[in-house]
C-alpha cells in the first residue's frame, strides 16, 4: 500500500506541476504573441490562467515534496485520507445539496455549507491542503453535477477558499498549538469577501456579460448569515478535530476560548 501511496502521489504532482508550467507558458506565449491560435482557442483572460498556473505549480510541488500545509504536516496516508473524504463531504454539499439559483446561463449563487469543508482542511490542514480539497472538489464536482461549460477561474477560486483561510491562520498562529475565535472569524471573513464579493462576480461579469451590479448584492447578504455560521461551525468542528489531526510537534490545533 505504501508504495502504491507514493505512485499516485507522484503521478498527480507531477501532473499538477507540468499542467500549472504549461498553463502559465501558454498565456505568456499567446499574450506576447509569440503563439498563433485559431480565434476559438485563443484567450481572453491571460492573466486568470497564469494565476490558475501558478496555484497548480505549487499543488504539484507540494505533493512531490510530501508537504501538505503551511504547519509542516507531512502528507502521508491518514493526510491523504483525510482530504480524500473532505473531498467527498465538499462535492456533495456544494453539488447535490445546496441550492443552485442560476442567473440567465450562468450559475448566480449557492446557499448552503458546501465550502465549509474547503475551509475546515485550509484551516486544521494547512493552505496547501485546503487548496487542495477545494480544486480538485471543484473539478470532480463539475463532472458529477455541472451547469454550463467549464471554467478553469472557477476551480482557481474553489482552491483560494482553501488557500486563503490558511494562509490567514498560519500567520495568527505564529508556532501556537491554539487558536481563538477572531482568527477563524477573520478566516471565514477575508475568504468571503475576496472570493465571493470580488473575484468570482469579476469572473461571472468578464465571461458571460452579468453585472456585478446584479450579482453582488445576493451575496452580501448570503455572506451576513454565512460568516458568523461558518464562524460557530469551525469552533465546534475545530474542537472534535484537536484529536484526529496531527500538527507539529504531535499536537492537534487547539480551538480555545479566547478572543485571538
Amino acid at each position: 500500500m505504501p508504495g502504491k501511496i507514493n505512485v499516485i502521489r507522484l503521478l498527480a504532482g507531477s501532473l499538477l506541476l507540468t499542467a500549472g508550467l504549461a498553463m502559465m507558458l501558454y498565456a505568456v506565449l499567446e499574450h506576447t504573441g509569440m503563439l498563433s491560435m485559431p480565434q476559438l482557442l485563443r484567450l481572453e483572460d491571460e492573466t486568470s490562467l497564469i494565476i490558475a498556473g501558478i496555484v497548480g505549480a505549487v499543488f504539484g510541488t507540494a505533493i512531490l515534496t510530501n508537504k501538505a500545509g503551511g504547519r509542516g504536516q507531512a502528507l502521508d496516508n491518514q493526510m491523504l485520507t483525510r482530504i480524500a473524504l473532505l473531498i467527498a463531504l465538499n462535492v456533495i454539499l456544494e453539488r447535490v445539496l445546496s441550492l443552485r439559483i442560476p442567473l440567465g446561463a450562468v450559475e448566480g449563487m449557492r446557499i448552503g455549507i458546501g465550502t465549509l469543508p474547503v475551509i475546515l482542511a485550509g484551516v486544521f490542514m494547512g493552505p496547501l491542503a485546503g487548496g487542495l480539497v477545494g480544486g480538485i472538489g471543484d473539478l470532480v464536482g463539475y463532472f458529477v453535477s455541472p451547469l454550463g461549460a467549464y471554467m478553469p477561474h472557477f476551480t482557481m477560486t474553489a482552491a483560494l477558499r482553501g488557500i486563503i483561510p490558511g494562509l490567514i491562520i498560519v500567520m495568527a498562529v505564529r508556532g501556537r498549538q491554539e487558536v481563538g475565535f477572531f482568527p477563524l472569524f477573520l478566516a471565514a471573513c477575508t475568504t468571503f469577501l475576496v472570493v465571493d464579493i470580488f473575484m468570482v462576480p469579476y469572473f461571472i461579469e468578464t465571461l458571460f456579460g452579468v453585472m456585478r451590479v446584479v450579482t453582488v448584492p445576493p451575496r452580501i447578504v448570503e455572506g451576513i448569515v454565512t460568516i458568523p455560521a461558518y464562524t460557530a461551525l469551525l469552533v465546534v468542528l475545530g474542537r472534535v478535530m484537536e484529536r484526529v489531526v496531527p500538527r507539529v510537534q504531535g499536537g492537534a490545533l487547539h480551538v480555545s476560548g479566547k478572543l485571538w
